[in-house]
């Protein structure tokens, strides 16, 4: 009977289907296997959800255009065939930068805003050169020294800078202002444009000379309603976690944690993970959990997941991790935007050797939410690494120490060139090694007949193999699987940022190469 139905109730059935129960469908019977074949809708929704994406609804592009630009773009990043390139200069010297939803931007030690809409495929320059006027840069009522944004919800949030000094300093808090970033006022849906770090609710906090928290490093993170800061003080050897609801003004969280935490990163809207130091070292799954009434959640720890044991006499000295960014919603520009569970975490290990032995641990998101979604009120789990490591991670030396972040988008992640226990006999030339790394390469995309192109070299990876005593205390092999890709720049660069569809490339400034000023664009 199923058989007997026309092709268009077919489809009309079948395009409420996920794309692994599509490609099952496919093996039921020759017909609607044709069916699935013959629609450019269904055929979509397929390769969508093998390159870890999903649609924005708002897009009004045929079904067709849109396959082919899955594809097309595919193919692009698997060979380091970009369609252009536009170069964009950002005045000012460089306090903290963002790279998310289409935007680029950059607080300056002048505290100037500065950012710019970068350029899509159809609109790059014709000159080579970015438009001037699209660079929007405007001076803050306030001195700030970081900030995050979420273009989609038309937000930035600045985070105060307490080094100024101001008068009746002995009063002073620290101030997070939630702007609008096209009106450059408070943001109309944040019922109190500023939330106040309260020196007073913690003597700790309080440095004894200057009488105010401080803040000698923050990490600033918005998922959708909430915005989280990672700080550490001068007065006292820990880190401080606050988690508001930016639009009511509620402070939902408040831990105070000794030194042996890592950079505390967002899963979701409702979770977040805590990388630890202790023991072996673990990672730390937490979600917010409400009561029927009350309007402040309680974080609740869910997992704990141990990291492989470590050689004798070693012990972790630095854990600190970095995620793409989380937006509230997708473009109304975009076909389509990476799924939140697909994001890759990439996590820096140090280990205390008289050289240093340094590892990058990277995570699928969709494994850490896992642990995340166990029923509240269940004790939480301790699990070991040979449970939840091998197969769900990689782990690799890591070569490039750099700092700079948004080298991570969706499934790609890019880096410097690869680890080398030769040390260089030569200067540094004026080439520049990008690695790509892949960590969706699903049987579509690993029997395509993309060709690398550019001077790219793109492989499969083998499983990773850390031999016994380098840091570990037993082999340590990991199986996540990624495709890699090796391109050479005939330019010097410090750094790559990446997203959906563009590479950015740091130029070499001497004589720190420190600084955000002269950016490469590689649209794809």
């Amino acid at each position: 009977m199923f058989n007997a139905l026309p092709e268009e109730l077919l489809t009309n059935i079948l395009r409420h289907l996920d794309h692994p129960s599509l490609l099952a469908c496919r093996l039921i019977c020759h017909k609607i296997n044709n069916v699935i074949q013959s629609s450019a809708e269904l055929q979509y929704y397929i390769e969508l959800g093998m390159d870890g994406l999903v649609d924005c609804a708002a897009s009004s592009t045929p079904y067709s255009d849109r396959l082919a630009t899955i594809i097309r773009r595919r193919h692009a990043w698997a060979a380091m065939e970009w369609n252009d390139t536009v170069s964009a200069h950002l005045p000012g010297e460089c306090l903290a930068y963002e790279l998310v939803a289409d935007v680029l931007a950059k607080l300056t030690e002048a505290h100037e805003f500065v950012c710019v809409e970068l350029p899509s495929m159809p609109r790059a320059a014709d000159t080579g050169q970015m438009d001037a006027s699209s660079i929007d840069t405007w001076d803050l009522p306030f001195a700030a020294r970081d900030f995050a944004m979420d273009p989609t919800q038309d937000l930035v949030i600045f985070l105060e800078d307490t080094r100024i000094p101001v008068a009746s300093e002995k009063s002073r808090n620290t101030h997070l202002y939630i702007y609008s970033m096209a009106t450059k006022e408070p943001h109309q849906l944040a019922q109190s444009p500023c939330l106040v770090i309260n020196g007073s609710e913690s003597k700790s906090l309080v440095h004894p000379f200057v009488g105010h928290p401080f803040i000698i490093c923050a990490l600033l993170q918005i998922a959708e309603d909430v915005v989280l800061i990672q700080y550490t003080t001068l007065a006292a050897e820990s880190d401080h976690i606050r988690l508001w609801n930016w639009m009511t003004g509620d402070l939902w969280l408040t831990e105070d944690y000794s030194m042996t935490c890592g950079g505390c990163g967002l899963l979701s809207a409702r979770s977040f993970m805590l990388p630890s130091l202790k023991g072996c070292g673990s990672i730390q799954i937490y979600t917010l959990e409400f009561s029927n009434d009350s309007r402040t959640p309680r974080s609740e720890l869910k997992a704990t997941l141990l990291l492989p044991s470590s050689t004798p006499g070693l012990s972790l000295r630095s854990f600190t991790s970095h995620s793409p960014p989380i937006v509230a919603r997708p473009l109304q520009s975009k076909m389509a935007s990476p799924a939140a569970e697909s994001h890759i975490h990439v996590m820096s290990v140090a280990y205390n050797a008289q050289f240093g032995i340094r590892f990058r641990l990277f995570v699928p998101n969709r494994v850490l939410l896992s642990y995340a979604a166990v029923a509240p009120g269940h004790a939480p789990m301790l699990v070991p690494w040979d449970t939840w490591g091998p197969d769900n991670t990689r782990i690799m030396e890591q070569g490039d120490t750099s700092t700079w972040l948004r080298f991570v988008h969706g499934t790609r992640v890019v880096a410097g060139p690869p680890v080398s226990r030769i040390p260089p006999l030569e200067a540094p030339t004026s080439q520049t090694v990008l690695q790509l790394y892949d960590f969706n390469p699903h049987c579509r995309r690993l029997h395509s007949s993309v060709q690398p192109i550019n001077g790219a070299k793109a492989e499969l990876q083998p499983e990773t193999v850390v031999r016994k005593g380098l840091a570990f205390a037993e082999t340590v092999t990991t199986r996540l699987p990624y495709r890699r890709v090796l391109h050479r720049f005939d330019k010097r660069y410090t750094s790559f940022f990446i997203d959906d569809e563009r590479l950015l490339a740091l130029e070499h400034t001497p004589p720190s190469g420190r600084d955000l000023n002269n950016i490469d664009i590689y649209t794809f």
